[in-house]
């Protein structure tokens, strides 16, 4: 009995050295294949050395660097990513990348100053998009102050998006065609009492000529007798002649 008992105790010993040495060899091929980049091999060699000794504080150790290893490398391909995104002047998927970035790591200062220069640019853009697709909006006043403090704030940014460059040179264009009355020649007859309203009256005329700048207007013309008639006329930026017949033709 005192033999078998031995032998057991020496056959486990011998077994345990096999695996202490088939676990340590799994563990130094994890961290070359980390030092090699190689993450994913490193996680499968880790795994195989978990199986040996599961509750093995090293397996904890490793695992977190490898972990660490991983996100940085993620981080690194989601820069390279964000670079390409900024030169091609697509803010909404580079805002995607930076948040993505900060899933990652939370308090990544590059994420996070690259975050707020990213969402500032796009607001800009997109403020500045809705003012020149529908350019009358800055002949109002509140408006116009509007346009004027996205241009100031946009300047900070301009060198970092031809985009935004091209957008903000098109609403300087678009502001200074505002401030240019139109020349609106009105024919009539002398008979039509011409108002032209919320601005004033005209009166009976058979030529006039008035300076308005971009908006909409609304004639009425009156005449005793006549059906009375209201013209609207919506003048554009860059509409700077303007004809216009105005006569009360029809009796009622």
């Amino acid at each position: 009995d005192s033999f078998i008992t031995k032998y057991d105790e020496r056959l486990k010993k011998l077994r345990l050295s096999k695996k202490n040495k088939e676990f340590k060899n799994l563990l130094l091929e994890a961290k070359n294949l980390l030092e090699d980049d190689k993450i994913n091999n490193a996680r499968e060699k880790l795994s195989s050395a978990e199986k040996i000794f599961p509750k093995n504080k090293m397996i904890h150790v490793l695992r977190e660097s490898i972990n660490k290893r991983d996100i940085i490398k993620r981080i690194n391909i989601l820069k390279k990513e964000i670079k390409s995104l900024t030169r091609d002047d697509k803010w909404e998927e580079v805002i995607k990348k930076y948040k993505d970035i900060l899933v990652l790591d939370n308090t990544n200062a590059f994420a996070v100053d690259g975050l707020n220069f990213a969402e500032e640019i796009n607001e800009l853009m997109k403020q500045i998009i809705i003012l020149n697709n529908t350019p009358l909006l800055i002949t109002k006043i509140e408006n116009l102050d509007k346009a004027i403090l996205l241009l100031e704030n946009a300047s900070n940014y301009t060198q970092a998006s031809k985009k935004l460059l091209r957008t903000v040179n098109l609403l300087e264009y678009n502001i200074k065609l505002s401030q240019e009355p139109a020349v609106v020649n009105i024919k009539s007859d002398d008979k039509t009492d011409i108002k032209l309203k919320k601005v004033g009256i005209i009166g009976k005329v058979k030529n006039k000529t008035l300076s308005l700048k971009a908006g909409r207007y609304i004639f009425e013309g009156k005449r005793l007798g006549y059906k009375t008639i209201l013209i609207e006329k919506e003048i554009a930026l860059d509409e700077k002649n303007v004809f216009l017949e105005i006569i009360c033709n029809e009796r009622i």
